[in-house]
């Protein structure tokens, strides 16, 4: 334990104030509000302990909503603002580590953004919700399409990653970055592409109508 494990504790806790905040806007969710309001208190000190990351949450989640309710088909718009906002997150302190640390943090932002509209994809195509990939050109490849652009982001985050001064648990760290992020991928292609789980989860569907 030492002051960047508190300071991601701390940051955990920000972010989590704010998305049950936005649960309460987009879905007038009202166990969201009850959540919010019980740490309210605490979140208003970590919003003065650390106010460039409060106010990058934010305007992360102001400029989200623009986008969406807009319905950009711009994939690097949407993706971006979720870079940006980890960008600031990522740099715990402003010293000489900094711009590789935004760095990662950026592109690793675009790649969880783009992951999750991805996996997302046939829930947000059968309910009209926002999802950018809904409007990227189909070549007839979509799914590779999908992977060369996220490793993409994937590369220049671990690209990054390897610029920062880290000795201790770096070989997880590299397995996650190389490896680890990768399974949920894979995992939502093979269920795409597998007739039968298609199937199933149409069933499911259907007996929950």
């Amino acid at each position: 334990m030492n002051s960047c494990t508190e300071y991601a504790a701390q940051v955990n806790v920000l972010l989590a104030y704010y998305n049950l905040l936005d649960d309460w806007e987009d879905d007038r969710s009202l166990k969201s509000l009850l959540l919010a309001r019980l740490i309210r208190g605490k979140c208003r000190k970590l919003q003065e302990a650390w106010p460039r990351q409060s106010r990058a949450i934010e305007e992360y989640l102001k400029k989200l909503h623009q986008c969406e309710s807009s319905e950009s088909p711009d994939l690097d718009l949407a993706a971006g603002l979720t870079g940006e906002m980890l960008a600031e997150i990522f740099v715990y302190r402003e010293d000489c580590w900094s711009p590789h640390l935004r760095r990662m943090g950026f592109f690793l932002g675009k790649f969880i953004y783009l992951m999750d509209a991805y996996e997302d994809l046939d829930e947000d195509r059968t309910s009209g919700s926002y999802n950018p990939w809904k409007y990227f050109p189909d070549s007839g490849h979509f799914d590779d399409d999908c992977q060369s652009i996220l490793t993409m982001m994937m590369s220049e985050a671990s690209r990054a990653f390897e610029r920062l001064p880290i000795l201790a648990g770096a070989d997880i760290l590299r397995n996650v970055l190389y490896s680890g992020v990768w399974s949920k991928f894979e995992t939502v292609r093979a269920q795409r592409n597998d007739p039968d789980f298609q199937g199933r989860k149409k069933r499911r569907k259907q007996r929950n109508k």
